[in-house]
């Protein structure tokens, strides 16, 4: 578990593989005459046929499709496009040559066709299919009885209602984690089985689900705090004990503020309160935001002047005075001018997405615009709950401008995908899983939900945009959980010229 310096995700991956293809041999210094002659004649033939090495540059393969096991072969009539290109005579040129044939952008515009998703530059295969914009089969394509899957989210549903409705009829104190409990198998067991099948994506995981599935993991989500309002918080301190009390932040002022997923507590409350920043206007986010107002007892941003004044008593000295009759920590200044409300889930956090933001004090409402308005992103465990995970993530960093902070927590369930789909585990393989009761391959490890696991290499891809102030990684022992990943980087000023080659970077 190791801080990586700024800018080093991604970096090094970059210096491995173009060092494994820069090995020009050099002709040895202990060559006589005639052997040098002999080269320089070879050279001069090579120059002549329109062959021979690049001048100032290192010869580097042409970019492999990072999501694919192979690309579209040329056609007989045309032959490769990239082979019949004239060769770039300045990298401002090869830049441009690169983008114009490249069918998603780092801003997550551009087509990946109907079988993929655009993510930062790269287009994401659905499962079955390959290529550069996800238009060839590989041949074995993922089938779903369509009308068998509608039966069985309703019957979810309806445990998932029946279960909450009883839940409310009774003593909070007798809540508990029934839901979960529930939920484990019959009719949501089948969903597991049948619906989420075909959601991952071989190289990237389960990283988009249907609308009807979303909904009904938010109804899992919802029965679920309202069950736990009592805790008033959700995992804080581990947060702030992974990210070093996020002293990389230190105390200063962010003009705006975005937090995605906020839940019914937020994170941004307590890394105000840890490193002493102030925001001028936040923006909370959560598709379920309204129903933890209504219906969490212990929500954090009920009352919006009290939030606003969050957790600032920690910021007196210990030991100083406060007024009369309140601790000696009490502090009672606003530590956020301004809060907004934004119903809607990362999906739809960009301009037109048809997402209302209202001033959580005056009621006033405008649309979502904010695209490269926000000095600070917190996205903390966030990604399994959403409908589209790259589409979260993408519009998570183009609504940073540059220069800007993004806090960022999440899973990664590279070897339980590994499990699920090779029946081995990645760090024991030679280990049967059945034995360390991981069950059997292709036994879900997810739950209703949690319907998204995506896999590690989203978040690299991600890495390579940002100075990297803060990356770790907590490993579960037995891989009894996904994995999670603590980060904190710096959104780089031109991002253009650091995806010129990352096609083959991936």
């Amino acid at each position: 578990m190791k801080r990586l310096g700024p800018g080093k995700a991604g970096e090094e991956r970059e210096v491995r593989h173009h060092d494994h293809h820069d090995k020009s041999g050099q002709p040895s210094r202990s060559l006589g005459a005639l052997g040098l002659v002999f080269i320089l004649g070879l050279a001069m033939g090579a120059v002549a046929r329109g062959g021979g090495p690049s001048t100032g540059e290192s010869a580097v393969p042409a970019a492999t499709e990072p999501w694919t096991v192979s690309v579209e072969p040329p056609t007989a009539s045309t032959g490769s496009s990239k082979a019949s290109t004239p060769a770039a005579s300045t990298p401002a040129a090869a830049q441009e040559a690169a983008a114009s044939d490249r069918p998603c952008n780092v801003d997550g515009s551009g087509d990946c066709g109907a079988h993929g998703r655009c993510y930062l530059g790269w287009c994401v295969c659905a499962r079955g299919w390959q290529g550069r914009r996800c238009d060839v089969s590989d041949g074995s394509p993922c089938t779903m009885n369509t009308a068998e899957s509608a039966a069985h989210l309703d019957a979810c549903e309806a445990t998932i209602r029946r279960v909450d409705e009883q839940y409310k009829k009774r003593s909070r104190s007798r809540g508990g984690a029934t839901i979960g409990r529930e939920t484990r198998g019959g009719a949501c067991g089948s969903v597991l089985e049948s619906t989420d099948k075909c959601a991952a994506s071989p190289t990237a995981g389960a990283v988009v689900v249907e609308e009807r599935r979303w909904r009904l993991a938010q109804a899992f989500e919802a029965a679920t705090w309202r069950q736990l309002a009592s805790r008033g918080q959700d995992r804080d301190e581990t947060h702030l004990r992974q990210y070093d009390a996020y002293s990389m932040i230190f105390p200063r002022h962010f003009e705006r503020a975005l937090e995605i997923g906020c839940g019914p507590w937020t994170q941004t409350r307590t890394l105000l309160a840890a490193t002493g920043a102030t925001v001028g206007t936040l923006t909370l986010s959560d598709p379920l935001l309204e129903t933890y107002i209504q219906d969490v007892s212990t929500c954090s941003y009920k009352n919006a002047d009290t939030y606003r004044r969050t957790l600032a008593g920690k910021r007196r000295p210990a030991g100083q005075a406060g007024p009369a009759g309140r601790p000696p920590s009490y502090k009672p200044e606003f530590v956020i001018r301004k809060l907004e409300f934004a119903p809607a889930g990362g999906e739809d956090l960009r301009p037109g997405g048809g997402v209302v933001v209202r001033d959580a004090t005056t009621g006033a409402t405008r649309p979502f615009g904010d695209q490269g308005g926000y000095d600070l992103v917190v996205m903390i465990n966030v990604l399994e709950h959403c409908r589209d995970a790259l589409s979260t993530l993408q519009n998570a960093f183009n609504a940073l401008k540059p220069g800007g902070y993004f806090v960022l927590e999440d899973r990664y369930a590279d070897s339980q995908w590994a499990r699920y789909e090779r029946g081995r585990s990645l760090r024991f393989p030679d280990r049967d899983i059945s034995q360390r009761n991981w069950g059997k391959q292709g036994t879900p490890f997810w739950d209703v939900g949690h319907p998204l696991q995506p896999k590690r290499a989203i978040y690299t891809r991600l890495a390579r945009f940002f100075d990297v102030l803060h990356w770790r990684s907590n490993l579960w022992p037995n891989e009894e959980h996904p994995d999670e990943m603590y980060f904190v980087g710096r959104k780089r000023a031109d991002v253009r010229d650091l995806d010129a080659d990352f096609e083959w970077y991936m």
